[in-house]
């Protein structure tokens, strides 16, 4: 299968910049041959995405991505092909955004408590129809001065270990694996090389892990390497893309980088005859 594809994008439902449309004409510009939306415990993007992919003539892949606790460690698992309209998924999503609410604003009581005065509409205003998370927490930190940039925002005050940070709510990974396969998807490990040793991957595995994204543009080409040997060995999926969010919260583009698109023929030929 000739191509290429980014299996990793974000958009303004979630804590990226750009609608659903202009990510379906970056990836056109680009030359890709798919896109999968994969937007943070949120799947409003992807009506919008896939009609703008039909009229572009670019396959647009139902996805979505969500946080599990590991270890004491907050890992990202990407679904792909899954199915929007599943009941149950919705419920975990709709759960998921309102615990992402009680955590901003526990943050931004703790931004006032170091004398930092932060509004919630401030907050609001930057995420607009998106659950409320730490990047719009950040963007408004950076729209009314208190650090200098985007970056600043999650060094100084909201990373983890910072003054400010918030523990998410725990879901474990077998849960989230289970709902992504009950809503007909695949559940791929997101950008490993960023904070995930290899027992969290084994554990990963156990819990029913389809596959791990190799190819990330914070991934060192050894680290590339390494998981695309990996996979090999563990009998995984692959996937790649580059993670973007928008100028200003990345230095990615969409397919940039991106990966071949027989990739998701393997993904295709995995998840079966589909209704």
């Amino acid at each position: 299968m000739t191509g290429s594809a980014d299996l990793h994008t974000h958009t303004f439902y979630s804590d990226g910049l750009h609608s659903p449309e202009e990510i379906v004409a970056a990836a056109k510009a680009a030359g890709l041959r798919a896109v999968a939306v994969t937007d943070h415990d949120g799947l409003d993007a992807i009506p919008a995405a896939t009609e703008a992919g039909r009229a572009a003539g670019i396959e647009v892949i139902a996805g979505v991505e969500l946080s599990v606790e590991i270890e004491n460690r907050d890992v990202h698992l990407l679904g792909y092909f899954i199915d929007p309209t599943d009941e149950r998924l919705r419920n975990h999503l709709d759960r998921y955004r309102r615990s992402r609410g009680v955590r901003a604003e526990e943050i931004i009581r703790r931004l006032n408590a170091i004398n930092i005065d932060l509004r919630w509409d401030a907050v609001l205003a930057q995420a607009g129809d998106a659950a409320v998370g730490r990047p719009h927490i950040a963007a408004a930190l950076l729209e009314e001065g208190h650090v200098d940039t985007y970056e600043d925002a999650f060094q100084r005050y909201l990373g983890n270990d910072r003054p400010c940070y918030v523990k998410k709510v725990s879901v474990p990974p077998d849960e989230a694996i289970d709902v992504i396969h009950a809503a007909r998807g695949l559940a791929v490990l997101a950008h490993p090389g960023l904070y995930t040793p290899g027992s969290t991957i084994d554990l990963l595995v156990h819990a029913g892990l389809d596959g791990i994204e190799t190819v990330h543009p914070k991934h060192a080409p050894d680290q590339v390497r390494h998981y695309q040997r990996l996979v090999k060995e563990l009998g995984l999926l692959e996937s790649g893309g580059s993670d973007f969010h928008g100028a200003g919260r990345g230095e990615s583009s969409v397919g940039n980088p991106s990966v071949p698109y027989r990739l998701v023929g393997e993904m295709k030929r995995r998840l079966g005859p589909r209704p």
